[in-house]
Parts: C-alpha cells; sequence; structure tokens
C-alpha cells in the first residue's frame, strides 16, 4: 500500500495548463476573502499542508479564510468555475490526513468562522460557526450553567466543524454519544456554492431526508459545514473520578459493570496501557499514583448527586481490584491530575517520533484478543517497533500507535486494519477514513453500501471537486 494520493473513480479535477490560468484563478479569489485572507506564500502555506501526525503532508495552491457563509460559498464557486479541488480544514487536528491537500489544490479554512451565538435556555441549545474551537465552545457554556456532550484533549485547537465531519467521540461517548447527537441542524455549502439548511426554531421537523445528518461524517467530500446548531447537556455540580490498575481489560470492563450498576452516572470509561503510562510519567515528570499494572483505567462519575459512594460500591465488587490499584480525585485539581496521565498520551508519543495512528474497534469482549494478536503481529514483521494502546473501553474504541517504522511504511496499517477486519471491528471508530484508510473502506462497508456512498458523492459533488482524495481509494 502506498499514501500517494490517488484519484478518486468520479473525473479528476484539472490542474492549470499555464501560470495566466492560475493567475486569474487567484484573482477571483482574493476579490472574494481579500488579498489579505488568500495565503500564497510557501510560508504562509506551510502550517496548512500538514497535520498534526505529521505523517501527512502536501501541497496547495493557496489557503483562502473566508469570514462568513456567503465568503465559503463565492470561493466554492469559484473552485467550481475553474474546475480546481477544494479541501476543507477546520483545526487540523485530525489523525488520518483527512484535511491535508495532496496538490493542485486549495485550502479552504474555516477558522474565522467562529461566532458562538446566544444559549437558548428553552430548548438547551446554540448556534456556533464551524471554526468555533471546542475549547472557546466551553468557555463560554461554562457561564450560563450549561455543558457540551462531547469532549476532547485537543479542544483548544479542535473546531465544531471538523469534529461534525469526523463525527468525533471522545472521552463522554457512554454518556451522551458522538458529534452526531448533539447535532440540531447544519448549515452547509455544496460544492456548486449553493447554501442550504440552517437553524430553525421548529423543535420537530420530518419533512423527507435528513440532510445535515447525512453531512456528519463526511469529511468533506459532501460540502463545507459553515455553522451548526448544537444540543446542549446540563452542567453536573458533583464528578468523582477514579483511576485503577488491572491486569486486563476484560477485568476492566467487569469494573465498568459494577460502577454502571451501582450508578446511571458513568460519564467516561477509558483505558491506556503500561507502555502509554510509562511514556506519560516520563513526559509530564509525574509518578503515578497507583502500583504498577499491565493496564490502568478511567472511571468518571458525573451527576447533581454527589456519586463517590455508588462508584466506591462499585469499586470494591469488582474481584482482583486490591488498594494498592486505586486512587480516587473528588476535587477539580486531582481530576485534572488523573486525567493528565490520558490526555498526555498523544502528546507524550508525538515527543518520539511520528507514529502510525490507527483509531479502530472492535467488540469489548474482545479487547484483549486483539491486544494480544495486535501486538504480536506487529513485533513479527517490525521487530523493533514500539506498540502503545489506548482508548475508550465502553465502546471497544482501541487507538493504536505504532512507533519506530517508516512513515511512509502503509504495511503496518495493512496488518492491523485487516486484522480488525478479521474480527468483525471497524476502521474508523471516531476519527474518520480520510487519506490514511480509504484502501480499507471495503473492510468495514459491504459493496452495496459502497454503491450508496459513491452515488452519493456523484449526486452532490458531480465534479468530484470537495476533498477528493479522501474515503474513496
Amino acid at each position: 500500500m502506498s499514501n500517494d494520493a490517488q484519484t478518486n473513480p468520479a473525473e479528476a479535477p484539472l490542474t492549470f495548463d499555464n501560470e495566466r490560468a492560475r493567475a486569474r484563478f487567484l484573482d477571483d479569489l482574493r476579490a472574494v476573502v481579500g488579498d489579505e485572507h488568500l495565503l500564497v506564500s510557501s510560508d504562509l502555506r506551510a502550517s496548512y499542508e500538514t497535520d498534526w501526525t505529521r505523517r501527512w503532508t502536501g501541497s496547495s495552491i493557496a489557503v483562502a479564510r473566508p469570514a462568513n457563509t456567503q465568503e465559503v460559498s463565492a470561493v466554492l464557486a469559484t473552485c467550481q468555475r475553474h474546475h480546481i479541488a477544494c479541501v476543507a480544514q477546520g483545526g487540523r487536528t485530525g489523525l488520518v490526513g483527512g484535511s491535508v491537500p495532496s496538490g493542485n489544490q486549495l485550502v479552504l479554512t474555516v477558522e474565522r468562522l467562529n461566532d458562538i451565538g446566544a444559549v437558548d435556555f428553552d430548548s438547551g441549545e446554540l448556534t456556533v460557526g464551524a471554526g468555533t474551537t471546542l475549547g472557546a465552545l466551553q468557555r463560554a457554556l461554562s457561564q450560563h450553567g450549561w455543558e457540551f456532550g462531547v469532549d476532547l484533549a485537543s479542544r483548544d485547537s479542535a473546531t465544531i466543524g471538523g469534529m461534525i465531519a469526523t463525527n468525533a467521540g471522545g472521552a463522554h461517548v457512554v454518556q451522551h454519544g458522538q458529534m452526531r447527537e448533539q447535532v440540531v441542524a447544519l448549515e452547509v455549502v455544496l460544492a456548486d456554492g449553493t447554501v442550504m439548511g440552517g437553524a430553525s426554531d421548529v423543535a420537530k421537523d420530518n419533512a423527507g431526508y435528513d440532510l445535515s445528518a447525512l453531512m456528519v461524517g463526511s469529511e468533506g467530500t459532501l460540502g463545507v459545514i459553515t455553522s451548526a446548531r448544537l444540543r446542549l447537556v446540563p452542567h453536573y455540580r458533583h464528578r468523582v473520578l477514579s483511576l485503577v490498575g488491572v491486569d486486563t481489560l476484560t477485568t476492566g470492563l467487569e469494573l465498568l459493570g459494577h460502577v454502571r450498576r451501582s450508578t446511571h452516572a458513568v460519564a467516561a470509561a477509558e483505558f491506556f496501557d503500561h507502555a502509554a503510562m510509562q511514556l506519560v510519567e516520563q513526559y509530564l515528570a509525574m509518578t503515578r499514583p497507583v502500583r504498577p499494572s499491565p493496564w490502568y483505567v478511567l472511571i468518571e462519575c458525573a451527576s447533581d448527586t454527589d456519586p463517590t459512594e455508588a462508584m466506591a460500591a462499585g469499586l470494591t465488587g469488582t474481584p482482583g481490584v486490591d488498594d494498592d490499584a486505586v486512587a480516587v480525585a473528588l476535587d477539580s485539581p486531582g481530576r485534572q491530575i488523573l486525567w493528565s496521565f490520558r490526555e498526555s498520551i498523544t502528546e507524550a508519543i508525538a515527543q518520539i517520533g511520528v507514529a502510525h495512528k490507527l483509531d479502530v474497534g472492535v467488540a469489548p469482549r474482545l479487547l484483549d484478543q486483539f491486544a494480544h494478536e495486535v501486538r504480536t503481529a506487529v513485533h513479527s514483521s517490525f521487530a523493533h517497533s514500539s506498540v502503545l494502546l489506548f482508548g475508550h473501553l465502553a465502546e471497544g474504541n482501541v487507538h493504536v500507535n505504532v512507533i519506530n517504522v517508516p512513515p511512509t511504511d502503509a504495511t503496518v496499517d495493512d496488518l492491523v486494519l485487516r486484522l480488525v477486519g478479521s474480527m468483525g471491528g471497524t476502521i474508523a471508530a471516531e476519527h474518520g477514513v480520510g487519506r490514511a484508510k480509504r484502501d480499507w473502506l471495503h473492510l468495514a462497508r459491504s459493496p452495496a453500501e459502497l454503491h450508496v456512498m459513491r452515488a452519493l458523492k456523484s449526486a452532490l459533488d458531480p465534479e468530484n471537486l470537495l476533498n477528493p482524495d479522501v474515503l474513496f481509494a
């Protein structure tokens, strides 16, 4: 397999045949966004042409920074008129190369579409621009007694538009679901510049297809999300967090089951292996508060009533969980310390090399089997590699990180993803397919599903101008 960009089955966008055509295209874009917000020089484009992992990089014609929906519409209409492909970008925190240009393409960043509307206290909703970061939204909501149902470690960079486009999950899926469950309505600009949808005051509307839902997880291949009407969740007054060392993930699942039976307030259930813990200890210059274990599980409960006693009952009811394997934090500083062991893993990995990052999912009961088999498969082919595993326990969502394998060698990707497919899992649990996993999409989708997906792409983007190198091989 190769990381080189491949052409979509649809008609490929043309390239410029001369500098005069290129200049006309750029002049038309300047007329839309202004010279200041059209980045043409290589030094200004550079940060938009590489993703967070550093594994995926490319080149672009320019970077357009529209200020509103009307400018996004005009930019896309300009791309269609010149038959130039466009790659939409949010916070560039993706892990599968889904927003990285692969050649003679325009990058359209929504970073300036960052308005945050007023909270509708009657409905528990608000409307935000697609370029709003998750962190900015969280800070705005904290003043009004509301929270957003999805949380990510990359909260200060990840944008709402990008999170919707990839159907991001994060730590609180067990309580609130993924981004799909948070979206009430979307405003989207289609490939030809047509503006579709927007916020509505209507609480129930079943008039035909749910076109907003179609855009969730579409990775910028069907349209550019410009704003979103979001569903909010109440702010819980009480939170308690436990870090527990366990010998197997099966024990971790039993522990989670005991806690869930003790309280319905489980807000997060995370896991990571000992190799990840050791790396984070070194990176943070901190020492874990529990004895060394093959695995570590984080369980958080959140409620309007204090869930501490209920969590304690669940913790003590699990065989094999000893007192020296458990740390509990009741106050905010203590919880931040325990969360840092999980949330710093990605940053710690980035300090030691460029990792192959494979976000996959298996049935939770198969987690121990998968962990054993994936380590065996990778080490048998790459003897000097390091495999670090972490993820979301309740959903069986594993983030496989492989270090000391060349970033351009997709053999390890093939090993991991085929193993997942053989176990009836998914190759993309929450980060999308992007460019990184498009060659393996058939492992997670049937021929009939792939046919419908291609038909939708052709119907909404017949000239294949939106993110043409993503999703389909």
